[in-house]
């Protein structure tokens, strides 16, 4: 087998799942600050990003995503602290 890799999938109780690209979204979503500039660099559609975005909101107890609208100037999209915590468990998985 060449290249192994690790991949986490989060399954929570209620059934829904946070898995690989889920988790791939929200890290550009932190490196880009935004979701269409995330949707572009993975080379998705904005609307299947928001969905994903949408998704993972819904299904955590606290969004992992904020948007702020305004434009290129004011607006933009961050990771919440409920996000941030969530990566740095993935992170700390597969390490």
């Amino acid at each position: 087998m060449t290249n192994p890799h690790l991949s986490i999938r989060l399954d929570l109780a209620d059934g829904e799942r946070i898995g690989p690209g889920k988790i791939t979204l929200i890290e550009a979503i932190r490196a880009k600050g935004s979701i269409s500039e995330a949707a572009r660099h993975l080379g998705m559609s904005y609307r299947r990003a928001w969905m994903l975005v949408d998704q993972t909101n819904e299904t955590l107890r606290e969004p992992a995503v904020s948007t702020k609208q305004g434009g290129q100037r004011d607006g933009g999209t961050v990771l919440t602290p409920t996000g941030e915590g969530s990566l740095n468990y993935i992170t700390q998985l597969k390490n």
